[in-house]
């Protein structure tokens, strides 16, 4: 507009020139202001969509777009993908039990066993269930207590549902993050009117709950400060090193 007037020797400007560039610039201000909040969650998806896709040519995929930032800055990434290095199936390998190390409880006092089946019984909800299509047992839930229901009953030869219908579950804590560790409550099977709580979860967690301990013989005895830290440092620790996941069962 000013090129034209520039060109036909007209007067640059005018009030009303003077207002159509006003008009202009509130209308190209009012468009920002509209436009830039509404667009901007736009923009930062399809910006975070490209960076995904420019991702995938190097091989890798990231499958949520807010994590396409954090995996853009990593440096190394390891990875595992079960059945090359690992299975995703747990099994018992070393139990420490009446003051002992060892991957079998044979030489425990039948009490002791009791308990041992018990608490790994009541205290799950995982099952193992047969298929009939492949065959063989498929196993259901938490791996964890999949591989401890597997330890008593392919070794041991015993029914978790069996002992789940004779000790019914009166009241139960799921396993949480924050208490890291699940607790059962179920009645005592040999009176109606006492209660046994079976609990299981990380070792340090549940070991500092804990005021008494099933020594050598069954023999139940007192469990001090410094029989705790013996069990963390010759027990605990020594699992830890063989990367195995311990846990403690009360």
């Amino acid at each position: 507009m000013i090129i034209f007037k520039v060109m036909n020797e007209q007067t640059l400007w005018e009030l009303s020139t003077l207002d159509r560039v006003m008009d202009s610039v509130i209308l190209s201000i009012t468009i920002v202001v509209v436009a830039v909040p509404e667009g901007l969650p736009l923009a930062v998806t399809i910006s975070l969509a490209y960076s995904v896709m420019k991702m995938k040519e190097d091989n890798n995929l990231v499958r949520r777009l807010d994590a396409s930032e954090t995996m853009g800055g990593a440096n190394q990434i390891c990875s595992d993908k079960t059945g090359t290095l690992t299975q995703n199936k747990m099994s018992v390998v070393s139990i420490y039990i009446e003051d002992r190390i060892d991957t079998e409880i044979n030489h425990c006092q039948e009490e002791t066993k009791q308990s041992f089946f018990l608490n790994v019984s009541i205290n799950s909800t995982a099952q193992l269930l047969f298929d009939e299509k492949q065959k063989k047992i498929v196993r259901q839930g938490n791996q964890t207590e999949c591989g401890l229901l597997d330890f008593i009953s392919s070794k041991y030869d015993q029914d978790y549902v069996k002992i789940r219908s004779m000790n019914k579950e009166v009241f139960g804590i799921p396993f949480s993050s924050k208490r890291k560790r699940m607790t059962t409550l179920t009645r005592s099977p040999f009176s109606k009117d006492k209660y046994i709580v079976c609990t299981k979860g990380a070792s340090e967690i549940v070991l500092e709950k804990c005021t008494k301990l099933i020594g050598e013989g069954g023999v139940v005895a007192d469990l001090d400060d410094d029989k705790r830290a013996e069990i963390r440092n010759k027990v605990i620790s020594n699992f830890a090193d063989q990367a195995y996941r311990a846990l403690t069962i009360a």
